[in-house]
């Protein structure tokens, strides 16, 4: 969970520079002191801890920047070590676009300490983001996002913001590329949730189909499915899933669809 960790951080102060190294290979040391909101810390991390989702984005991202820096050290050794021409040129190719990733997953991760877990959730209270926040994050999101088109984390927030916006042809543009380059059910459950708004019920069951197959006990993808049906005037369907839905023990994390669950169930039975 190490990159929630910054979600807390509020002033960080560079206390001393120096340099090491070659001239060929340079090298800079930073030592810094941070002030940190162990409040907002808590915050961040027990919404992670929460939302199983959430939790696997972060330790995706862990992961990938993990490789990304193993990688990175070992083209950094073969390029100083290799005495053929075209090979070190193939080597710093390489080493460029490891280094564009990282840079792209930089720009991501600083979007993410300011509004990151607020975008990627599938938040029934709407939580309010300053416009000024969602303006200046979609030029970092877009930006990570033409170095690094197979960044899925910038282009899942991205999306989230085009849908505040109110821009959902974008949105919906932004995930269906995330869910077509994603094996994980996250982008899939995201874009049938923006489906279902639309009215795009049919579609929108497609996606939490996916999810259900890899999740079948997935509580969002149990409530949007069946609100899905009831939506489509399939009140026995909705039934099946609402219910299942509130038997979860996690329900509880989700006062708002847990209420709004209890009061279909009950429309869906006085019709009958």
């Amino acid at each position: 969970m190490r990159l929630s960790h910054t979600a807390g951080v509020l002033e960080t102060d560079v206390v001393s520079e120096q340099m090491r190294g070659t001239t060929e290979h340079p090298e800079i040391y930073v030592k810094t002191r941070c002030k940190i909101d162990t409040d907002i810390l808590i915050t961040q991390i027990n919404k992670i801890r929460e939302n199983e989702d959430l939790k696997e984005q972060v330790d995706a991202t862990v992961k990938e920047n993990e490789d990304l820096k193993e990688e990175r050290d070992a083209l950094v050794k073969q390029l100083a070590s290799e005495k053929n021409k075209v090979k070190a040129t193939e080597t710093r190719q390489k080493l460029d676009s490891v280094l564009s990733k990282e840079e792209s997953n930089d720009a991501t991760h600083k979007v993410w300490i300011n509004i990151g877990s607020q975008l990627v959730q599938v938040d029934e209270n709407g939580t309010q983001i300053a416009q000024a926040d969602l303006d200046k994050s979609s030029i970092v999101l877009q930006r990570a996002i033409e170095i690094n088109p197979q960044n899925q984390r910038a282009r899942l927030m991205l999306a989230s913001i085009y849908q505040r916006k109110g821009n959902m042809a974008a949105a919906e543009e932004q995930l269906r590329v995330a869910a077509q380059h994603s094996p994980g059910p996250f982008p899939h459950m995201r874009l049938g949730v923006l489906l279902k708004e639309e009215g795009k019920f049919q579609e929108a069951l497609q996606q939490f189909q996916y999810v259900e197959r890899m999740r079948p006990h997935n509580p969002e993808m149990l409530f949007q499915t069946g609100m899905t049906f009831k939506q489509m005037d399939r009140c026995n369907r909705s039934v099946q899933y609402l219910s299942r839905f509130l038997k979860d023990p996690r329900v509880n994390n989700y006062p708002g669809k847990k209420h709004k669950a209890v009061q279909t169930i009950n429309e869906c039975r006085q019709r009958r």
